[in-house]
């Protein structure tokens, strides 16, 4: 991702840096500009003004970052009658930042930017109805919202329209209409669309497969800031799925996807540490990184850090603690806890052996279609 090192090659990369420090410098300029001309309109009371003066403080443009400002000035904005103020509160409220975390009332403000015709209102409302935060759950009211932001062209409307088709809420079940919001979001440069749209491609959900577009789309949802895309992208790249393999590549999307917050990204990256594929091999890293992804609820994390406890590998040794890894795991469902689990109940292994229990874990990986489970059980003289 990210030819021979010439001084060719140095001199364009000495003049790469320049300008990217450049237009770095130019870009801190403009915002500090533009800071200046909002604060003068925002004084001059122009609401509008107030509100894109909250989101300077809130991205710290032109201004250090303070979301007690930012949600201050977005909501001068709103009671000064911008709909995006009244949007952008709601979020604050939703998130906790700058005010008290507070579902109802960001709900409240959501309803304010959506009746004032702000498409992005619309979609954080239609998020809130979707899950029941803040109001009770509606998703034939959380389709009507959806539908209105994209609409308006946002982009992330459409792409959760499209999952509304995807998974029959509020709406029947129509994979096509599925693929082709995906799309419409996507091109109106909505990560989660692109990633969606991929995922589509490279299962042939309502659109013809097409695995080297659905790297495209998983790339174009990664840059674009979507870290499942990022994840997925990676993984094409582990695979040779639509692309030529490459480990180097697939440790570069996981690490973006990790440093992004995505659990399932910093997972992939510790088997790749693990491993030693595409990276240097070590041990700690990756229990590092299974241990991540676990505290961030991802099962195969808590199971694969299970497994680190078990061989002493970036960890020291302990079975009790690997036990209970495993435990987490196949609570959340993942069958490699569950057998690992089993094994340590047949062997005693940081348990008290307990062989009616190790059955019990077998069959139930081995119900989901795992041989080597379903082997064991044989071994052991008992029934699949």
């Amino acid at each position: 991702m990210i030819k021979d090192i010439s001084r060719t090659f140095w001199r364009s990369l000495c003049v790469t840096l320049f300008f990217t420090v450049a237009a770095s410098t130019a870009a801190a300029q403009a915002d500090e500009e533009r800071f200046a001309v909002v604060t003068q309109d925002c004084a001059a009371g122009v609401a509008a003004a107030c509100s894109e003066l909250g989101w300077m403080y809130e991205r710290g443009k032109g201004v250090a970052a303070d979301d007690a400002n930012a949600a201050g000035l977005y909501r001068i904005g709103c009671e000064g009658g911008d709909a995006a103020g009244c949007s952008d509160l709601g979020f604050m409220y939703e998130r906790g930042r700058g005010v008290p975390q507070d579902d109802v009332i960001a709900v409240g403000y959501y309803e304010q930017g959506c009746s004032g015709s702000d498409g992005w209102g619309c979609n954080y409302l239609g998020v809130m109805y979707d899950g029941g935060y803040g109001v009770n759950e509606d998703n034939t009211r959380a389709f009507d919202l959806f539908d209105q932001a994209c609409n308006q062209n946002i982009g992330r409307g459409c792409s959760n329209l499209g999952l509304m088709y995807r998974d029959g809420q509020g709406v029947a079940v129509d994979l096509v209409l599925a693929a082709g919001l995906y799309e419409r979001g996507c091109n109106q440069e909505d990560g989660q669309g692109c990633t969606d749209l991929g995922y589509a491609r490279e299962n042939g959900d309502g659109i013809a497969v097409d695995l080297a577009l659905a790297v495209t789309h998983y790339r174009d949802g990664c840059k674009l800031g979507n870290m499942i895309g990022c994840t997925n992208a990676g993984f094409m790249y582990f695979s040779g799925t639509g692309i030529a393999a490459s480990n180097e590549r697939a440790v570069s999307y996981y690490t973006l996807a990790c440093d992004g917050g995505d659990a399932r990204g910093c997972n992939n990256l510790g088997t790749m540490h693990y491993d030693g594929f595409g990276t240097t091999q070590d041990d700690v890293r990756a229990a590092e990184l299974f241990q991540l992804a676990c505290d961030d609820d991802y099962p195969l994390g808590c199971s694969n850090t299970g497994l680190m406890y078990s061989f002493g590998r970036g960890v020291i040794l302990n079975e009790a603690t690997a036990v209970s890894y495993y435990q987490t795991g196949c609570d959340g469902d993942d069958m490699q806890g569950c057998y690992s689990l089993g094994y340590n109940y047949e062997n005693g292994l940081g348990v008290k052996l307990d062989r009616t229990r190790a059955i019990s874990l077998y069959r139930q990986v081995c119900a989901s279609g795992d041989t080597k489970a379903c082997a064991d059980l044989t071994r052991m003289g008992v029934q699949p």
